[in-house]
């Protein structure tokens, strides 16, 4: 993103950071590459030291060169909620909104209610990031997403709550599978089938493992992946059964392909989905808009998945 209130040496020296490249920051800002060359070299005989270690295939910060860079994007996040706060003093509802969700809301739940965004603010623009939740949570600790929904991280983050919503964990599987035929569904009663679960690196998998622990004798998974679409394509094909969420699984379940039972240790396993903020940041009017709409979103969620 480019503000006005940015001076051309600041884009420079993001530019080339972010490229690695004199030459390719010149094309991307239609100059000269001696001009960004010129004007990078002066401002490191300022500073007394180098911003950019020359390499034969192109530009890497120094350490300082990190510093400054890190100070370039916090300048540019702040002059962001600057035009943002004068525009509502002008009484414009205007602004740009980034949103940072797990891969599953970003496939029903969050294209529907920025639908309804746009329609009743055009004014609004939205950047939508789909991530981990280590990712999103660290995005937004650092001022680079304005909003959140994800696991919540717990501990000592950097993140204010709005609202928290326990989602029940059940059984997934394919449509006729024998276990299909129960209510409800244990993690022994699952043992004897494949089983399918997220990678170690998820924060899911951080509470699978705290119910498979207490099952006695463990379930070993088959299959690992970090990829949720990739385990809902599994569980279609029969390969296996995942501990999951219904919320996971909307458009499978519509149309009959899979089916999911609530698990029995759900019962004291839920796992919270949070919406939040940074906690020291005081939100524009377009932010405050969404978080409003995302509200709603979430008690949308308590009414159907909390089990």
């Amino acid at each position: 993103m480019r503000t006005i209130l940015m001076s051309p040496l600041m884009h420079y020296v993001r530019e080339v950071a972010l490229e690695g490249s004199i030459r390719r920051a010149a094309d991307n800002l239609h100059i000269s590459p001696s001009a960004i060359a010129r004007q990078i070299q002066q401002l490191e005989e300022q500073f007394g030291a180098a911003l950019f270690e020359r390499q034969p295939r192109g530009m890497r910060l120094t350490e300082a060169g990190q510093i400054v860079l890190e100070t370039i994007q916090q300048f540019e996040r702040n002059a962001a909620s600057a035009l943002s706060h004068v525009e509502e003093l002008r009484g414009l509802k205007r602004g740009r909104v980034s949103i940072g969700a797990l891969q599953t809301l970003g496939e029903d739940i969050l294209p529907r209610a920025l639908t309804d965004l746009r329609e009743r603010y055009p004014g609004i623009c939205f950047n939508a990031y789909i991530g981990n939740s280590s990712d999103i949570i660290r995005k937004v600790a650092d001022g680079d997403i304005d909003i959140g929904v994800c696991w919540d991280p717990g501990g000592a983050v950097p993140i204010e709550r709005l609202r928290v919503v326990p989602i029940a964990i059940g059984v997934a599987m394919q449509s006729g599978h024998a276990l299909a035929e129960k209510d409800l569904v244990s993690l022994r009663d699952c043992a004897p089938y494949p089983m399918i679960f997220p990678s170690r690196d998820m924060m899911f998998r951080t509470l699978i493992d705290r119910i498979n622990v207490g099952v006695g004798s463990s379930v070993t998974p088959v299959i690992e992946t970090n990829s949720m679409s990739m385990m809902r394509r599994l569980v279609r094909d029969g390969a296996g059964l995942v501990l999951t969420t219904s919320m996971s699984l909307l458009g499978d379940l519509a149309v009959g392909k899979v089916v999911h039972r609530p698990l029995l240790e759900s019962a004291v396993h839920t796992f919270p989905l949070c919406l939040f903020v940074r906690s020291d940041r005081d939100l524009p009017l377009a932010v405050k808009i969404v978080v409003e709409q995302f509200t709603l979103e979430m008690d949308s969620l308590a009414a159907q998945h909390c089990g």
